[in-house]
């Protein structure tokens, strides 16, 4: 199951990187330069009107009798409508000629709309028939190039390529010449692949990176928090050793008891992580035997589900356990232990970690109320490990 996961979450990854890559190759935004009424230069880039069959630059049109470059008027009336406004183009492919094909906007109008709809292009049904019934309202006007007689533009281009946007040098001096301004695509790339992973990493715990820094953060303080206890219970008893156990951090605590054991020369074995555990807390090998360890952090009684549920990770394991904590053990959560499962709190807790300092604190303190199982062969004199 935890492999269809990963798996799962890494074709995510993959395809959420792959469609970001798509959208945000080709998209380009900002001023941009006129090559013709079909094509326009943005950052360098040279984008083709999705849809719009616009002149050449050197294309001709004949009105009454005499011949006028339409398509140089073609390319100035959009500049000029254009003029130093943001265009911002969506890919939608590319032309043959390897260009890429765009809807391109200024603001929330289509500007191969606008070339259609004034009539200074004609509409290309064969990249999208979204301005066929513009062109047919352009025509009925008389609007741009209407009014006059003219070759249909991709016509006169297949016969007349090298005078194609004027001149293939006039296009490749306005990209040298145009400097792009700086491309923030890699960074919402980036950003999306980072978004992913993380999203991943939450879904698959598994896969969680481990800490160590935190680990050995955590290892160094219960060190130090163990000779506090020290000191705490030399002033002002037990008592207030327990007090003190039930303020500190909960993954503290958990480490002062590993490192309580692994103190006594017993071998340990950490979590990776202080969450998503399964409910064992660590491991411990006593006398050649696996224990299992689970520490909880109480102020008042325990939980007897809880107890429960951690004899059954035990029976599962086949394993021993030790339930830690620093709470009170009433009735029903002492019937809910098994043979197995050792249950350590109060007095034999602070012997257990190196804190206990007085007889009377061999003692169980008067808010402990800690009973043995009916039954279960234990004793209060037998030895804690």
């Amino acid at each position: 199951m935890l492999l269809v996961k990963v798996l799962c979450g890494i074709g995510f990854v993959g395809l959420i990187a792959w469609l970001l890559m798509g959208v945000f190759s080709d998209y380009v935004g900002g001023p941009a330069k006129v090559l013709d009424a079909g094509h326009i230069l943005i950052q360098g880039r040279v984008v083709q009107l999705l849809g719009v069959d616009a002149p050449a630059t050197h294309q001709p049109c004949r009105f009454a009798g005499e011949t006028w470059l339409c398509g140089l008027r073609a390319a100035r009336e959009l500049s000029g409508w254009l003029s130093d406004r943001t265009v911002r183009c969506i890919p939608e492919g590319h032309a043959p000629s390897g260009e890429p094909l765009g809807l391109c906007y200024v603001g929330t109008n289509d500007v191969g709309r606008w070339t259609v709809e004034q009539g200074w292009g004609l509409a290309d049904a064969r990249g999208s028939t979204r301005y066929i019934t513009v062109e047919q309202g352009a025509r009925a006007r008389l609007a741009g190039l209407w009014r006059s007689e003219f070759t249909i533009p991709r016509v006169w281009r297949a016969a007349h390529g090298s005078l194609t946007r004027g001149s293939e040098f006039d296009i490749r001096e306005a990209v040298v010449s145009d400097t792009p301004g700086p491309s923030w695509r890699p960074l919402i790339l980036l950003g999306g692949i980072l978004v992913c992973a993380s999203l991943l990493l939450r879904w698959v715990p598994a896969l969680r990176p481990r800490f160590p820094g935190l680990h050995v953060w955590r290892i160094r303080r219960s060190r130090h928090l163990l000779h506090k206890l020290r000191r705490v219970g030399r002033e002002r008893g037990p008592g207030a050793q327990f007090a003190y156990l039930r303020k500190v951090d909960p993954f503290l605590v958990e480490e002062l008891v590993l490192t309580a054991f692994e103190a006594q020369g017993h071998r340990i074995r950490r979590n990776l992580r202080y969450t998503g555990d399964g409910g064992i807390d660590g491991r411990c090998w006593i006398d050649g035997r696996l224990h299992l360890i689970q520490v909880k952090r109480y102020g008042r009684y325990i939980k007897s589900e809880d107890v429960r549920a951690f004899c059954q990770l035990c029976k599962e394991a086949n394993a021993a356990g030790l339930f830690i904590h620093t709470g009170r053990t009433g009735p029903g959560a002492v019937r809910a232990t098994t043979p197995d499962v050792r249950m350590i709190s109060g007095a034999r807790l602070l012997q257990i970690l190196g804190v206990s300092h007085t007889q009377q604190e061999f003692a169980q303190p008067e808010e402990e109320e800690e009973e043995t199982p009916v039954g279960s062969g234990r004793s209060d004199e037998r030895p804690l490990l």
